[in-house]
């Protein structure tokens, strides 16, 4: 076996040979008088190219550090060498500092030529080994590559071929499987919590078929059952995670009936789990095997060649019925269409090595064999950097493919580096070493995952390259490490004298989630990637400014407050990432000396010193805020930046004063920029509104433009551009058809909108802040032609239209206190032009005087109204079969919902009416809602009656609080069986005497938990309390009602709320003996002042959660809390004593709960909310 693959790190060494060769023409141009000597390197190493291994490429690695400190040199020179001769002082001491300093010529020559000398000698070193070993030399074969810069075997129409539709191809096979795994989950319910059924095979956890293909399969049982899909089944890998997982796993799915499918490729896992079935998962058959095979070789209108069959079959047949295995190399034969391709993975000799340590199969390392070239397979190789199982983002792992020297440019290509690395990215998509895309808004994949066996495959053939220093592993001080990545678990493992001999190797990678300090990182000379995140760092280590070769540095979610100048030293830095970094208050002012830069994120606006018109390489762009300080860019620069991509965000527009001086940002020429957000600030209403107007004009975008905001925007008028959404390309008016999002954001004096409704690929609109709207009117739709008609857009030579807005998703219109008519679109060419065909989601907020709207929306799904005056004409909407969720939000005169809305909406499943003052009753054919599962009724001031609510076999959630005049708890609860979370609190009138006929009063005088409550079969979270309390503090009870005693009888119950009074001093008795408890909250106890010591009696205790409990000083001891070994996190929400006491580090409470991993407090004052969020640990 390691004699096939020694193949591998062969052509891991031919890869850093190719990297060196491609710099080595470049950076001997930037020598001086050591072209001869470098000629003789570069034909010394050009003959290694046969017998690469261990010692060729360290000298590789030597060489390629070598050309870099040219490259360095050269572009530091540049900027240094002329501030030299701005110096005055005494021309001896000039002379004096010029020839020991580093920009000598003189001196770095003299060094280099040693350096280069010694290379040199190693390359000597390894042709007399190779000499000695019988090793002769032949000509390198370098992988054909296009003008393009794509590898000549994949084409882009095979890559297109994959990212048209990945994840849509029907399944093959696994329909017994399917049928057996249904029965079993949908079955009878087991006597316990929660109950486990596993999957056991080689297959199990690639795929949940049962969960993501067979809805209609679980529909109509699981209701039956009360069990649903969304909320009870989980897909999960446990295998050495299970023991802290199976707290969770009760917490998240604890009620009776619940099922956790668990799958793995371990019976001893199955075992461990104590699962209720388990089901071994085959290889698939033959058959199906070869159907898998042809869907993944070929497209959906191709068929397989006949002379290819016979070998199709055998490869099949050697993967023995593994998906993943026929997958994959489905993937590489779509690649290959002859014979004889075929034949050579048919017969090769890899099929016959033995699976690495029961985990790297033969089928993946065939498959990595034959991808497309040794660059490729460094790529690949570089994802061991993540985490098994992690979210891996497309253009982080492109970026540091490009810091690692893997996206050299070929000479004459046409492709950016960036552009290189996605088609790589592309092609191990192709080849499935990634996996389950997710793309954004626009459609683009912007991230994957890694199948485990794939993980698996990347640490094996990188195996002597990488040092992975986590749980369970050694340190190996092996010359060989390139790559270090220490993990958050290592903090308190780490030898200072062993990392020191780790750090003296060339590293290329430091990946580090514990600090590191500086005289260890200080011999990391020339690391190329160094990510330090998470580790607390408030202030930048001076030593990373000598890190000249440093290409990437990622120092998020760090509090640092600024960056030192020395990062300005890093000639050679392409990223540099501070997300996360809200501290952080600007940039070093001679960032503009960074000219290799190319990605600078930052997720916050930043005011960026002036000079970045220098940085012409820059790509990604913070958000950027102008200001009329001095020493801070300004918009012209932008002018100079041509390859400006995705995103690009632009506050302080009210700095920029003319249209030319817009202009000179020059953003129409940028066909890059997908998103523009242009931000002014708030301020006075007395801003120049045509001087906005111009300066909005003088910003128009290219046509490539799919997401735009415009925040802020004080002009009564947009411009035309924007109003006609079309903008002058190339001196061609062309038409904005690529925007997918377009949001107008306080826009306060404009009265008009834009014409929006012809966009082809519209999702999402969002009109918000716009004060001096009263109509929406048809320009929405079409613009007019004169005479009130639209034209057809088909005489102009466009495609005809089918409909207005063909592809709207989501609308939102939101703050238009002025607003008062919503027109249908008129005149229309063709007539009846239908409008939103697609829309499933309409918010309309804050719209008090909005009255008339328009009718029809056959696609709708969610419907929220909320601060508005009248819903009756809205709620037409609502009228539709597909309607799954309707919000209705302190609609001011609604009374009633209409009778026929519980007949038309068979698909509602979410029913949320909260402040709305006068609404006296509620349908009475309200269980008519079969499909509901969510209904909250808050703050409804004038409802006294509740319908009978038996019908609802699928509610999961209830929740009733605040109706003050409601008298009597909804009848037929106990049939609704589904139920998991019930809150009924705060209704002052509840008349606790009179209860439905389940419910009853001790014979003691105490008011009990009603008995519909208690057979709730599935009940996991109960609020109670404050129901028919009065608001005469006299007349209050000085003991918590109802008893909560009865509750202990139900096992089901994990999270518990508790609402009081003020005049209640303590906490109810019987709380104590709730040891299963999981979650608690507290509120509206203002006579407590001390949390009780009994508190910690609650040792399954994980969140607990505090109210509104106004005098409430001391925790319990910070003993007790210790003792809670299960309590991650503490909330303390409107406590002002003790969130005072709690204060981090000086409060006198502080000591008690530092130790809890998540730690969040907030107190209301006049000003607002003060909100204080301490992450003492990892959080989940």
């Amino acid at each position: 076996m390691e004699s096939i693959l020694g193949s591998i790190d062969v052509d891991a060494a031919e890869w850093a040979l190719k990297i060196v060769l491609a710099t080595a023409v470049d950076e001997i141009k930037l020598t001086w008088g050591l072209r001869d000597d470098l000629n003789k390197l570069m034909k010394r190493l050009t003959k290694l190219q046969t017998f690469l291994a261990e010692k060729v490429k360290e000298v590789v690695r030597h060489a390629d550090d070598l050309f870099d400190e040219f490259s360095f040199e050269n572009l530091r020179r540049k900027p240094e060498i002329k501030d030299r001769y701005y110096n005055r002082g005494s021309r001896l001491k000039a002379r004096y500092l010029f020839f020991f300093c580093l920009s000598n010529p003189l001196g770095f020559r003299w060094r280099m030529a040693h350096q280069v000398k010694d290379v040199m000698s190693m390359i000597d070193g390894v042709f007399k080994d190779a000499t000695d070993l019988g090793i002769r030399a032949t000509k390198l074969q370098v992988p054909a590559t296009g003008s393009d810069g794509n590898l000549g075997s994949v084409g882009a129409g095979e890559l297109h071929q994959y990212r048209e539709n990945p994840d849509t191809r029907q399944v093959v096979g696994r329909d017994g499987d399917e049928a057996y795994l249904v029965e079993q989950l949908c079955g009878a319910e087991s006597t316990g919590d929660v109950s486990f059924v596993a999957i056991v095979g080689i297959a199990a956890n690639q795929t949940c078929r049962v969960q993501k293909h067979s809805p209609r399969s679980f529909k109509t049982t699981w209701e039956e059952q009360v069990i649903c899909l969304c909320w009870m089944m989980y897909g999960i890998r446990v295998e050495e995670l299970w023991e802290s997982l199976k707290t969770c796993l009760h917490r998240i799915g604890g009620s009776s009936g619940s099922k956790v499918l668990v799958t793995t490729r371990s019976n001893a896992v199955a075992d461990s789990v104590k699962v209720r079935i388990t089901h071994h998962l085959e290889g698939l058959p033959h058959e199906d095997s070869w159907a898998l095979l042809k869907q993944t070789t070929f497209a959906n209108d191709e068929t397989c060649p006949s002379n290819l069959e016979e070998s199709g079959r055998k490869i099949v047949g050697n993967c023995n019925g593994v998906p993943l295995a026929i997958k994959t190399l489905g993937a590489t034969l779509r690649l290959k269409r002859n014979l004889q391709d075929w034949k050579s993975i048919e017969n090769s000799e890899l099929w016959k090595l033995p699976a690495y340590g029961d985990r790297i199969m033969p089928y993946l390392l065939l498959s990595f064999h034959h991808l497309p070239s040794p660059t490729v397979k460094q790529c690949f190789a570089y994802c061991s950097i993540f985490v098994k199982g992690a979210k891996i983002f497309k253009m982080d792992l492109i970026e540091m493919w490009m810091a690692q020297g893997l996206l050299f440019l070929q000479e004459g290509g046409n492709l950016k580096m960036e552009e290189i690395g996605e088609n790589y990215f592309n092609i191990l998509l192709n080849h499935s070493f990634l996996q389950l895309p997710e793309r954004n808004e626009f459609g683009d994949i912007f991230v994957c995952k890694m199948h485990d066996l794939v993980h698996d495959l990347a640490r094996f053939v990188c195996r002597r390259d990488w040092l992975i220093c986590e749980t369970g592993g050694g340190l190996d001080e092996s010359s060989s490490i390139s790559h270090l990545v220490i993990r958050p678990d290592m903090a308190d493992q780490l030898s200072i004298p062993s990392m020191m001999k780790i750090m003296q190797n060339r590293l290329r990678t430091i990946q580090s989630f514990v600090d590191i300090p500086n005289d260890l990182l200080m011999q990391a000379r020339y690391v190329r990637v160094l990510q330090l995140i998470g580790i607390g760092l408030t202030n930048v280590p001076d030593v990373i400014g000598e890190l000249k070769h440093l290409r990437y540095l990622d120092l998020s979610y760090n509090p640092l407050k600024e960056l030192p100048e020395s990062i300005t030293t890093l000639y050679n830095l392409q990223t540099l990432r501070l997300l996360g970094c809200n501290q952080l208050d600007g940039l070093p002012t001679r960032l503009s000396k960074l000219v290799n830069l190319r990605h600078l994120h930052i997720d916050k606006f930043m005011k960026v010193p002036a000079g970045i018109e220098r940085l012409t390489c820059l790509q990604t762009l913070p958000c950027l805020e102008l200001s009329a300080s001095d020493g801070v860019w300004k918009l012209h620069e932008l002018g100079c930046l041509r390859d400006v991509r995705r995103w690009l965000e632009i506050s302080g527009l009210e700095h920029v004063k003319c249209k030319e001086e817009a202009q000179k940002a020059d953003i129409g020429a940028k066909p890059g920029i997908s998103a523009l957000g242009l931000w002014w600030s708030e301020r006075d209403e007395d801003s120049s509104i045509v001087e906005e107007l111009e300066v909005l004009d003088g910003l128009q975008p290219h046509p490539n433009l799919q997401w735009l905001k415009v925040a802020n925007f004080n002009g009564d008028s947009f411009p035309s551009w924007l109003t006609s959404m079309t903008v002058v390309n190339n001196d061609n008016l062309a038409s904005l058809d690529n925007l997918v999002v377009v949001r107008l954001v306080d826009c306060r004096r404009c009265s008009h909108l834009p014409t929006l409704g012809q966009l082809p690929v519209l999702k999402t609109l969002v009109i918000d802040g716009m004060m001096a709207v009263k109509q929406i009117g048809t320009e929405l739709y079409t613009q007019s032609d004169g005479n009130g008609v639209q034209p057809d857009s088909s005489s102009s030579g466009t495609q005809k239209r089918t409909a207005l807005f063909p592809a709207l998703i989501t609308l939102e219109i939101k703050n238009c206190p002025n607003l008062e008519e919503w027109l249908q679109p008129e005149s229309t060419n063709p007539p009846d032009l239908e409008s939103f065909p697609c829309l499933e989601k309409l918010l309309i907020v804050g719209c008090p005087l909005l009255t008339i709207t328009p009718t029809g929306c056959p696609s709708l799904r969610h419907l929220e109204l909320k601060q508005i005056k009248s819903a009756q004409r809205l709620l037409q909407y609502g009228k539709s079969s597909k309607l799954t969720s309707l919000i209705l939000n302190d609609v001011k005169e609604l009374t009633h919902l209409p009778k026929e809305l519980c007949e038309q909406l068979t698909s509602l499943e979410t029913l949320d009416i909260r402040g709305c003052r006068k609404l006296a009753c509620l349908p009475e054919d309200l269980g008519k809602l079969t499909s509901l599962k969510k209904l909250g009724v808050w703050w409804c001031l004038v409802l006294k009656t509740f319908p009978e609510i038996g019908g609802l076999r699928s509610l999961i959630q209830l929740d009733i609080r605040g109706c003050l005049k409601l008298t009597e708890t909804p009848a037929g609860l106990d049939a609704c069986t589904s139920l998991e979370n019930l809150a009924i609190y705060s209704c002052r009138n509840l008349d606790l005497k009179r209860c439905h006929e389940e419910e009853c009063v001790s014979g003691s005088g105490e008011y009990r938990i009603a008995e519909s409550v208690l057979r709730l079969p599935r009940l996991r979270r109960y609020v109670v309390g404050g129901n028919g309390i009065n608001e005469n503090e006299e007349e209050q009870p000085d003991h918590f009602v109802p008893d909560i005693s009865p509750l202990l009888t139900m096992k089901s119950i994990r999270l518990l709320g508790l609402v009081g009074w003020p005049k209640l001093k303590s906490l109810p008795d019987q709380l104590r003996r709730f040891t299963v408890l999981e979650t608690l909250t507290i509120m509206g106890f203002d006579g407590l002042e001390e949390m009780p010591e009994w508190i910690g009696e609650l040792s399954s205790l994980f969140r607990f959660t505090i109210i509104r409990c106004r005098n409430l000083r001391h925790l319990p001891s910070r003993t007790v809390m210790l003792g809670m070994k299960k309590l991650e996190s503490i909330q303390i929400w409107n406590c002002p004593i003790l969130a005072e006491g709690c204060a981090k580090d000086v409060g006198p409470e502080w000591h008690k709960i530092s130790h809890i991993k998540y730690i969040e407090t907030s107190v209301h004052k006049a000003g607002g909310v003060r909100r204080d969020c301490i992450c003492s640990g990892n959080y989940d």
